[in-house]
């Protein structure tokens, strides 16, 4: 698919890999239109949960880069909204854009849909989620295949690690960086839960945000999933002690209780190399650095 000149619908474009998503696809010259509960330069204010709203903003669109989720923190206070946002929502998305005439379709997921395992897992490798929030993704992975195939929705899907960078507006997520970086703005001890050796995957925001284009640009892509991962990892001590340094803080790294059972399996992208030419740009600790410095300048 061509970019220029391509209308895509970014739904949850107002949110932090969304804003990138719309500001790159303006770059290379498409029309992106951000799909969000609150008003946006551009955009379209609606929700994936109506789907009349969907339908009508999806008419006359080339792709629609669907973003809009639950996020995982809130997957256990509140199944019934993770299930509605992450299930049902996809599930509109998709309605809406066979009606349409089965516009092209980048689901992002989440490495959260497989089952615990030690080394790196390809996109064959074993599905078995161990949280809510696991669960309602990979039943809207689930929805993409059998439906996308049923109704001619040209689809692709990108399993995603935690994304962290700085937010082009709002706040960053709450993820492992985020939390550290915000104890350690406050000098207060980075507690650590897991093993301190365990290499962790990160993606940058922007790497993330172009892993979306290469794949609505690649007609190989259709009807394929792929693992969005990067190279080079930190371990969890390392991550915490890359955050201090870049800080200049007076925190010191205590270990916590051992919680390994939510944590992802290990990423392999080879798959995404190959197909999509995807490399993450941005090493994993020099993005952390970088992100660090730009929570710094926001708290002051």
């Amino acid at each position: 698919m061509r970019l220029t000149g391509a209308r895509v619908l970014v739904t949850g474009g107002s949110g932090f890999l969304g804003g990138h998503v719309v500001d790159d696809l303006r770059l290379r010259g498409a029309t992106a239109v951000p799909f969000a509960r609150t008003p946006l330069p551009g955009g379209i204010v609606g929700d994936i949960r109506v789907f009349e709203q969907l339908r009508e903003a999806v008419r006359a669109t080339d792709a629609v880069v669907h973003l809009a989720a639950s996020p995982g923190y809130r997957a256990a206070g509140d199944p019934a909204w993770d299930a509605e946002v992450n299930v049902l929502g996809t599930l509109n998305v998709l309605r809406a854009v066979a009606e349409d005439g089965g516009s092209r379709l980048v689901h992002a997921s989440t490495s959260h849909v497989y089952a615990p395992a030690d080394g790196l897992v390809s996109e064959d490798g074993r599905l078995g989620p161990v949280t809510l929030y696991g669960a309602s993704k990979l039943a809207a992975e689930t929805y993409v295949r059998m439906f996308g195939a049923a109704h001619g929705v040209g689809w692709t899907i990108l399993r995603f690690p935690s994304v962290f960078g700085a937010p082009l507006a709002g706040a960053p997520p709450p993820n492992v960086v985020t939390r550290l970086t915000e104890r350690a703005l406050q000098d207060r001890p980075l507690v650590l839960t897991g093993a301190f050796d365990r290499p962790l995957d990160l993606v940058e925001v922007r790497d993330a945000a172009g892993a979306i284009l290469l794949a609505l640009g690649e007609d190989r892509a259709v009807g394929r999933t792929y693992n969005v991962a990067v190279a080079d990892r930190l371990r969890l001590r390392d991550l915490a002690e890359t955050v201090i340094r870049a800080l200049g803080s007076r925190s010191t790294v205590e270990p916590g209780a051992h919680d390994e059972g939510a944590r992802p399996p290990l990423l392999d992208g080879a798959l995404a190399a190959g197909d999509l030419g995807f490399a993450a740009r941005m090493p994993t600790r020099e993005g952390v650095e970088a992100f660090a410095r730009s929570m710094r300048m926001t708290v002051r």
